[in-house]
């Protein structure tokens, strides 16, 4: 699971590896603010796995991965 608050929105991602684990990722409000940063990208970027530009987010396993808006999926 990874989940990311940025800006009154939360971002989340729910991935099952081939082992049939999961991984979480939680960033906090509290962990972006003292990033310091301005756009989601710099905070997905952050995170093993994952690649973010100003158009496009690629995430390792893209496959099975389940994104999430507000806890809704998109």
């Amino acid at each position: 699971m990874f989940a990311v608050a940025f800006l009154g929105m939360l971002v989340s991602a729910a991935s099952v590896g081939a082992a049939g684990g999961t991984g979480a990722v939680v960033i906090t409000g509290d962990e972006i603010k003292e990033m310091n940063v301005h756009k989601i990208a710099d905070v997905l970027n952050q995170v093993p796995g994952i690649k973010a530009g100003e158009s496009s987010v690629s995430i390792r396993g893209s496959y099975k991965v389940k994104v999430l808006l507000d806890g809704r999926p998109i």
